[in-house]
């Protein structure tokens, strides 16, 4: 029964968004929580460049938003940077749990 359960957990978390407290519970990149969609979907280029594609958002947060890539971010990839970078900017962890919403 478990392993019928692991296989649909993509099923049932598709979709799912979080409120976002700590950050410790909640994928960066995978989860959706800071747009309407996964940040991975919102720039798929930056997370298969990027050192950390499995950290928490309580992980980068306690970096200073800071993400560091494998390589060097060409034109294209700078401007979606920055546009990742301006919606971080307006984000702030707290001291509840993160809860799905």
């Amino acid at each position: 029964m478990w392993n019928q359960l692991i296989s649909i957990k993509d099923i049932y978390t598709s979709g799912k968004k979080i409120i976002v407290g700590k950050g410790n519970s909640t994928s960066f990149w995978r989860d959706i929580w800071l747009c309407d969609t996964s940040l991975k979907e919102n720039f798929p280029l930056l997370v298969d460049i990027c050192t950390k594609p499995d950290a928490t958002v309580a992980e980068i947060a306690q970096q200073g938003w800071r993400l560091s890539f494998r390589k060097w971010l060409n034109e294209g990839l700078q401007v979606q940077f920055r546009k990742l970078t301006d919606l971080l900017n307006a984000f702030a962890v707290n001291s509840e749990n993160d809860k799905p919403r």
